[in-house]
């Protein structure tokens, strides 16, 4: 869901999953850099598919996704067809968080691996009501200066170490009790705030009232007018 006021087209946040292999990737473009939903696309369509895993090779992942996702951030820029000050701020490259969760079964169980950059959250949800929530915990934790990928400036070299980004992980055991969810900076805040986890669910089940929902929690400034997106998983 774009901000409000905005066209569907001018969403910056991005989501991707890959069922088979159950990985799933959540993206927020930074406003203040050009091109920075082609960025977020690009980071989460390219790390679901990577050769490697967080199970395996966790601290590796950005050396893989990054020459990856740079390359393809490139390549789809009609930089010939730019005025003269979108190329300028362009070359100074684009701006993006990422959340990243990859689960695997074992027995009755299930394992989850996830790392973040920036301020999309994830929430495991458990019976009772009760829920763990990474990597922020408390509302005063959000802020306008979260952590972000870069893509490097387009004349520069591909020096990783130099782009590598600052970045957490965290993992653990889930249940078919359980049920996850990934969402973009506003959700996240709104959630953590009202822990209104079960009108969520209800919203997702009927897919129809999203959106007047949401905007109606915009309108009241219970939540920040953003672009919103969510992921919501259930096990069986």
């Amino acid at each position: 869901m774009s901000k409000l006021g905005n066209k569907d087209s001018e969403c910056e946040d991005s989501i991707s999953f890959n069922l088979k292999k159950k990985r799933f990737a959540i993206a927020d473009g930074a406003s203040s850099s050009m091109f920075s939903d082609v960025w977020a696309s690009c980071l989460t369509s390219n790390v679901i598919d990577l050769e490697t895993d967080l199970f395996t090779n966790a601290s590796d992942l950005f050396h893989i996704l990054l020459p990856i996702a740079r390359e393809e951030w490139y390549s789809r820029i009609e930089w010939n067809n730019l005025k003269w000050f979108q190329t300028n701020k362009s070359f100074q490259g684009s701006y993006s968080t990422l959340l990243y969760l990859e689960i695997k079964r074992i027995e009755e169980r299930y394992l989850y691996r996830a790392l973040c950059v920036g301020d999309s959250c994830m929430f495991v949800l458990s019976p009772g009501g009760t829920f763990y929530s990474f990597p922020y915990k408390k509302a005063s934790q959000f802020n306008n200066s979260p952590k972000l990928i870069w893509t490097g400036r387009k004349t520069q070299t591909n020096n990783l170490d130099t782009l590598l980004p600052d970045f957490v992980t965290t993992g653990g055991y889930i249940t078919e009790k359980n049920e996850i969810i990934l969402a973009t900076d506003a959700l996240s805040k709104w959630l953590i705030e009202t822990r209104n986890f079960s009108i969520l669910r209800d919203l997702v089940v009927n897919d129809s009232r999203m959106r007047d929902y949401l905007s109606n929690e915009i309108d009241a400034k219970r939540m920040r007018n953003d672009d919103i997106s969510l992921i919501y998983l259930s096990f069986t």
